[in-house]
């Protein structure tokens, strides 16, 4: 994703990984030491992009950009957090000026290198202001202001449910597949019913060296 941003915008990198931070500064990325120093070489107003995991490590991150970021500024959490943690962060920021947008980002390693879906939470007016920058990280037509804060992370947590559910169901029909009576090239079905069958999806391109 840093790579897509650099296509359009100056970005300033941190990581706790400082390995992270150097092959984004290999790409054009200014490096940052912390999150104090994050902030500070970034214009105002101030938009800052987290990618870390759900749940107590994305609250360990706002609380060490809370204290260096100001009114104006928009902070956007971009993984998988729980739609209630969202609202509690937005209503949170907003006491101190901070806008808070919860981004459901899909479509994995591919989407992060061909273009990602977005669905997004928050104050519209923040995400008006954000526009440009997701236009860039997104498919064309590929990103949603969905509503309110916790919008965007609750329709990315269903996005998730019906995945695992496809993921179940083409589990378990391979393994029918596999188990019948007959010999049957698995791999040769998945490329036939990813050629214009209904359920066709890109989680059928799977490497089958080993299946059996």
């Amino acid at each position: 994703m840093v790579t897509r941003i650099l296509q359009s915008y100056q970005v300033v990198a941190y990581d706790i990984d400082s390995s992270s931070v150097g092959r984004a500064v290999e790409q054009g990325a200014e490096p940052a030491i912390s999150l104090e120093d994050l902030v500070r070489k970034l214009q105002r107003p101030r938009i800052v992009w987290i990618m870390v995991p759900a749940g107590r490590p994305v609250d360990t991150v706002i609380e060490g950009l809370r204290t260096h970021m100001e009114r104006g500024d928009i902070l956007i959490d971009g993984g998988n957090s729980f739609y209630k943690d969202s609202v509690r962060r937005a209503e949170s920021l907003k006491n101190r000026g901070i806008h808070y947008l919860d981004v459901g980002t899909s479509g994995g390693l591919e989407g992060a290198e061909e273009g990602a879906s977005l669905t997004i939470g928050g104050p519209a007016e923040a995400f008006r202001t954000v526009v440009p920058l997701f236009e860039c990280v997104a498919r064309p037509g590929a990103y949603l202001h969905c509503g309110p804060s916790g919008a965007g992370h609750y329709v990315k947590m269903v996005h998730n449910g019906v995945e695992y559910a496809m993921l179940q169901a083409l589990g378990e029909g391979f393994e029918m597949l596999d188990s019948g009576s007959f010999e049957l090239d698995l791999e040769a079905i998945a490329k036939v019913w990813n050629n214009g069958c209904v359920i066709r999806s890109w989680m059928l391109e799977l490497r089958w060296e080993g299946f059996r």
